[in-house]
């Protein structure tokens, strides 16, 4: 998922939803608002709402792993 910016994520997520959690419409907002970019594979639509579903987040988790707990 990290060659998609944030706003592109953002317009998955709320397509998703608006289309009434419908993958394949989702994907078709997105062909006919992006004509001249190549839609998202099935898979990557998915595991993205399942991340924004189980985080809140759509961003990349890799940098929240990355953060260590200070020391006290």
């Amino acid at each position: 998922m990290g060659h998609y910016s944030i706003e592109d994520r953002v317009f998955l997520v709320e397509s998703y939803y608006s289309s009434g959690e419908n993958i394949t419409s989702c994907l078709r907002k997105w062909s006919s608002t992006f004509k001249n970019r190549s839609k998202p594979d099935r898979h990557t639509v998915k595991n993205l709402i399942e991340r924004f579903e189980r985080t809140g987040n759509v961003g990349d988790e890799i940098g929240a792993r990355k953060i260590k707990p200070e020391r006290q």
